[in-house]
């Protein structure tokens, strides 16, 4: 059973509306599946006790945190006091199991005038940093070939140490990366996952970037699929070639075709850092950014970051070689407009959970550059925008990078889900329940970005596409685009509910051809949209002749209503206002009160909190006050509902 501590708000459970429908659903294939309610940090503590006095406001050096926060012992919190904290540099925080607290983000301000990198040369206000920031895929301290692994493993052997000599401990990350599998699509390995990448100098048409290398610098022909794993154990012996030793992994391998190519697996000299907590507090400064590097099952909730400065392209979340990472309950305005403005940037990330935040003004909410196994659920994105690179912005969540697989986008309010083509491809990602507008009213005046609510770019496979809400009315006014068709061949230029195949450098070249296996290999159920304007539960929207990866036409029209939980969660009413119905969004939800979604929708607890407590409205162009605990009450100690029942999945 998964737990997560975030308040005593347990009577308000009983007044939860329960769905009709079950709770269990046999509907997606075992192969199509992972157990998504493993991401994230796990329980919050809520016992840890102050570490020290409070330290007060302050205007100075950022190592009066630092260090009184690195001296403390595990399992406790450093608390800082009521005010503007005027810092000269980055909070770097390296010790183990302890919480930054502030007295909530109205209240406490890191006001943060200088920056350092926190990861690939990112800056960052505040860095949870785990290692230091010499190494990344490019010049790897420490390598050694992998084998003994198949999907589901709990285990690896590592043989010969090809560079370095430090041996991995437990509680350490170690990155695995299979070479690709050709250098080119001629060489597609369908029905199969196939991953390719574009050669340095551009010269094939896997992507469309020529940089020739994974988001962390991991050259051809390391920039194929890729996981990270956490040490569990490690056996004793020569760890060679002829004597390889037993190394045991957590989470578990999820992509069924490791083993197709060979594997290298690489580490960092230093331990990775775990258990650290930020909480109830404000960022803001000149790059209003927090960082993780190098850290495993780690969080930071009811947190508010925004940029009071009108230069940068900050990632307000960097994630950087990390597992099992929660970002929750907390709200993230930026400038709207800059090029690279990222809500979250999984830069080299596993195991995310980012669920129940606002994200207001900012080109895209979660970009994955490099990740797996992400859960993405429950967020509001609003004023999505890149004001000054017309025709970019980039919805609520884009895989930007190679071989991703097993991502989930639950229950969120956002513009549109792009699985983009520039530096690679993405397998088996699932979207359940989301209201996707595929438009927001700052692009009827100011930006054309993609305003298609689904776009599968080239390579992408295995989909799943399951009871969500699509569409603008007025303005979407045709169903799709398929990759080899005969429509627009730009992926957005059309006005579609769906792009499936479709090569996305619209309005330029591009080396990717049109693929005519995405739109085969998705499966779509249940979905309404407001061209057909009507639920759609067509068998031959389901994949199900597929020699590998198939999955059967479901036998019914019941949906799950959440892959993650059986109930309500514990933050899904907001106080002061009627309950939100359990599930929020969806083809058996009658009656919605979300405008122009058919009936079908209604608006989730994050979007409820802008509106109605924030008071938040289209096109604020300023931050408005936030505190998770005026929305959703003291989270402190409440639990999580039980994962659903009946769900079967290809990994445990």
């Amino acid at each position: 059973m998964r737990f997560e501590r975030l308040g005593l708000f347990a009577l308000l459970l009983l007044y939860l509306p329960v769905s009709s429908g079950a709770q269990s659903w046999s509907g997606l294939a075992t192969s199509r599946a992972a157990d998504w309610t493993k991401a994230g940090a796990g329980p919050i503590p809520t016992n840890r006790t102050q570490c020290g006095s409070t330290i007060a406001a302050y205007t100075g050096s950022p190592s009066i945190i630092a260090n009184a926060f690195n001296a403390c012992p595990a399992g406790t919190y450093l608390q800082l006091g009521a005010g503007t904290f005027n810092l000269t540099g980055t909070i770097f925080l390296s010790n183990s199991n302890v919480t930054l607290r502030g007295m909530g983000p109205r209240s406490t301000i890191l006001n943060v005038l200088s920056v350092s990198p926190c990861g690939e040369s990112h800056p960052a206000a505040i860095c949870v940093a785990g290692g230091d920031d010499s190494f990344d895929g490019s010049n790897p301290p420490n390598i050694s070939n992998v084998t003994g692994y198949s999907q589901g493993s709990t285990t690896i052997r590592l043989g010969t140490q090809t560079t370095g000599s430090v041996k991995p401990v437990a509680g350490q990350i170690i990155e695995l990366n299979m070479q690709v599998d050709a250098p080119s699509t001629s060489s597609d390995t369908w029905p199969q996952i196939f991953s390719c990448l574009t050669s340095s100098n551009g010269s094939n048409n896997c992507t469309n970037s020529a940089s020739g290398t994974a988001a962390d610098g991991s050259p051809v022909p390391w920039g194929g699929p890729f996981q990270l794993v956490v040490v569990t154990s490690i056996s004793p012996g020569a760890c060679t070639d002829a004597s390889p030793c037993t190394v045991g992994i957590t989470p578990p391998i999820h992509m069924p075709n490791w083993g197709a190519q060979p594997v290298r697996g690489w580490w960092q000299n230093e331990s990775s850092v775990t258990g650290v907590g930020i909480q109830d507090l404000q960022v803001t400064g000149l790059s209003p950014c927090i960082g993780f590097r190098w850290a495993t099952y780690s969080w930071a909730r009811n947190v508010e970051q925004q940029n009071n400065f009108a230069g940068g392209s900050p990632h307000y979340v960097f994630l950087n070689k990390t597992v099992g990472i929660t970002y929750r309950d907390s709200y993230l305005f930026g400038q709207g407009n800059w090029s690279d403005e990222y809500a979250v940037d999984c830069y080299s990330c596993y195991g995310t959970l980012f669920e129940n935040n606002i994200i207001e003004y900012m080109r895209a909410g979660f970009v994955q550059e490099m990740g797996g196994f992400n859960v993405i659920s429950y967020n509001y994105d609003v004023d999505n925008a890149s004001i000054n690179n017309i025709g970019n912005e980039e919805g609520g969540i884009n895989n930007h990078g190679c071989c991703s697989g097993y991502i989930l986008l639950e229950g969120n309010d956002f513009v549109n889900v792009i699985l983009d083509d520039w530096y690679g491809q993405s397998q088996f990602t699932t979207v359940l329940r989301n209201r996707l507008w595929g438009l927001t009213p700052l692009d009827v005046f100011q930006n054309n970005g993609y305003l298609t609510p689904i776009v599968i770019s080239s390579l992408s496979r295995f989909s799943n596409i399951l009871g969500n809400v699509l569409g603008t009315p007025g303005f979407h006014i045709n169903y799709q685009q398929v990759g080899g068709d005969s429509n627009n061949t730009c992926d957005y230029g059309n006005q579609a509910i769906y792009s499936l195949g479709k090569w996305l450098n619209c309005g330029g070249s591009s080396t990717v051809p049109d693929d005519s296996n995405a739109a085969p290999s998705t499966m779509r159920w249940g979905n309404w949209d407001v061209v057909t304007n009507a639920v759609q539960w067509n068998s031959s929207e389901v994949p199900s002749g597929l020699s590998k990866y198939a999955n059967a036409v479901p036998s019914g029209t019941t949906l799950p209503a959440s892959f993650l939980y059986s109930s309500a969660p514990p933050w899904w009413c907001v106080s002061g206002q009627t309950c939100t119905p359990w599930p929020a969004i969806g083809p058996d939800v009658s009656s919605g009160k979300l405008a122009n979604s058919g009936g079908f929708a209604n608006k989730i607890p994050a979007r409820v909190c802008f509106e109605q407590v924030m008071g938040g409205s289209f096109a604020d162009a300023v931050p408005r006050s936030f505190d998770a605990n005026v929305c959703y009450g003291t989270l402190s100690s409440s639990t999580l509902p039980s994962p659903p029942t009946g769900v079967t999945v290809a990994v445990k």
